[in-house]
């Protein structure tokens, strides 16, 4: 969490004995004003991220819904948790970016809760549903039809969600590509790793071959294969670059993607 990242920054010996790996949410807490968070995002040595996780949303067969944009002509009821939760946030922010005529249910205390009132017919759907769940736990579900992908937030198709539309192609303009590529751009980084700045480069560098060499290996595609987890690796680089991209968004764009993400 929070302490263990501040603690890795700024306490721990820069030697790449230490190691954190932390959700892409949380790395960018200062920039999204969090005073606790004392660290620089882009300072921190990334390593990588073993695997690409985006979360999509699923509508039950009960509801007839087969794809988000439905939601253009009739209201999706979406089950969330609390307001701060993902699954409330994230179709909050479709309905407020694309104008879909979404109505977002919380007070769910998870994601067996959210479901209870999927197959009760209380809720119409579930978003924030990542695609390791989805293969793991649901795949049953959605391989016989009880649970239909309708809209995948990565930046390109899962095949576990099928067909169902990215979220960047709902967008109707510039403007809202650029509020969906914000809420949404770190949705797919899974707990990305980093040692902190001060490391020396060479120590970096092998951290970093290392990374390469681990996830190409047979071994871990086996036990990846074991947990339904696709081996979707990002390297070093490219982890670097969705940071960049992120925290160099206009802040008046910051500022309206989380108004979206708010009732």
């Amino acid at each position: 969490g929070l302490n263990a990242v501040n603690h890795v920054y700024n306490v721990a010996r820069k030697d790449g004995s230490i190691i954190t790996t932390m959700t892409s949410t949380l790395a960018i807490d200062p920039f999204l004003g969090n005073k606790k968070a004392r660290w620089d995002t882009l300072k921190f040595n990334w390593i990588g991220s073993l695997t690409k996780d985006p979360p999509g949303c699923l509508a039950s067969a009960r509801s007839g819904v087969k794809s988000i944009e439905e939601a253009r002509e009739k209201q999706i009821i979406f089950g969330g948790s609390g307001p701060s939760a993902l699954s409330s946030q994230h179709p909050t922010a479709l309905r407020n970016i694309f104008g879909l005529k979404i109505k977002v249910v919380t007070g769910y205390t998870g994601t067996a809760s959210i479901r209870q009132a999927m197959e009760t017919g209380e809720a119409d759907a579930s978003c924030s549903i990542y695609a390791s769940q989805a293969m793991g736990q649901l795949k049953g579900d959605i391989e016989a039809g009880r649970l239909v992908p309708i809209v995948q937030m990565g930046s390109k198709k899962h095949p576990i969600f099928r067909d169902a539309p990215l979220v960047s192609e709902l967008a109707r303009n510039d403007e809202e590509r650029r509020l969906a590529r914000f809420v949404y751009a770190l949705a797919e980084l899974s707990r990305p790793i980093a040692v902190p700045p001060g490391v020396p480069a060479e120590r970096v560098e092998a951290l970093r071959k290392a990374f390469q060499q681990m996830v190409q290996s047979p071994e871990v595609a086996a036990d990846a294969a074991k947990l339904n987890i696709i081996i979707d690796p990002m390297n070093a680089a490219e982890t670097a670059a969705v940071f960049r991209e992120v925290l160099s968004t206009p802040r008046e764009i910051v500022e309206r993607a989380h108004a979206a993400m708010r009732d």
